[in-house]
């Protein structure tokens, strides 16, 4: 299997960070590591100075290759100055497939990182959950916020989100269109910008946010507002 997808619907963990893309995405998956996710042999790269705004759009220009785990290591890191990894596919454990991958952009922003897995039972209706599918909705959360919590401590991340199949927004994106239901935003973003500040405060309740090292959390979907101010388990 060289296609790095995990089994849809997709569950997304995404962050904007005013670092560069490569050190972002490097970051990012040295978090995956250090949370049980190893190299799973295959990474796709592009030449270093290809712009570019979606994955889908770079038809024979995406190339993916299938390497060692030290290569893995290397292609993510940027070891290759002729190359940038792009996509790099992980296994865990208990989430099975999980790929660091670039999102879309708007250009001039820079392109978020993302950290997908299996949606699994969160992405079917509640209502027709069984007491297993809760225990498994609950567990898969608490990985989501512990992949996002890391992520962004890491990074930096100016803001990060949440979401099945989550079109997760640029900068741009984040000023003009509906707030995502969880989101993170670092304490230097809502410091700065009075607008989202402002949002943020009308859109959720005190009761839903978790504040963490550089920022808060928000959740208003009951999944993840059940279990905002528990720390995940790592």
């Amino acid at each position: 299997m060289t296609e790095l997808y995990p089994d849809p619907p997709h569950l997304l963990v995404g962050l904007y960070d005013d670092s560069s893309e490569t050190e972002t995405f490097a970051a990012v998956c040295r978090v995956a590591g250090e949370l049980g996710c190893e190299p799973a042999g295959h990474v796709a790269v592009v030449p270093t100075e290809l712009d570019f705004d979606w994955i889908s759009d770079l038809g024979a220009a995406r190339d993916v290759r299938a390497v060692t785990t030290a290569g893995h290591t290397a292609l993510c890191d940027g070891a290759d100055p002729e190359l940038r990894a792009i996509q790099a596919r992980f296994s865990h454990r208990q989430l099975g497939t999980v790929v660091v991958e670039y999102l879309p952009k708007e250009a001039p922003d820079r392109h978020p990182v993302g950290i997908a897995m299996s949606a699994a039972v969160l992405g079917l209706p509640e209502t027709i959950w069984t007491g297993s599918d809760r225990k498994a909705a609950g567990l898969l959360v608490d990985r989501a916020k512990t992949f996002l919590e890391a992520a962004v401590t890491e990074c930096g991340a100016l803001y990060g989100g949440i979401g099945v199949e989550l079109r997760f927004p640029t900068p741009r994106q984040l000023a003009k269109e509906p707030l995502p239901t969880e989101l993170f935003v670092s304490q230097r973003l809502l410091d700065s910008d009075k607008s989202l500040a402002d949002r943020v405060a009308t859109t959720f309740t005190d009761d839903n946010v978790t504040r963490w090292k550089t920022g808060s959390f928000y959740a208003s979907w009951a999944p993840f507002a059940s279990s905002v101010g528990q720390r995940a388990s790592r």
